[in-house]
């Protein structure tokens, strides 16, 4: 019975997981999104670092 229990929570564990990994990879960032992004703080941060 104690198996039983242990293989519902190990079942309800990768379920919950596979949600989180799904709504995180259908939320990310496109590659060249990233990019962009990346160098335009690095363009603000130079440019109030100059003054």
């Amino acid at each position: 019975m104690i198996t039983y229990v242990c293989l519902a929570i190990l079942f309800l564990f990768v379920i919950a997981k596979s949600i989180i990994y799904w709504r995180r990879n259908k939320n990310s960032i496109a590659p060249e999104e990233l990019d962009r992004r990346l160098v335009l703080q690095i363009n603000r941060d130079s440019d109030n670092h100059g003054q």
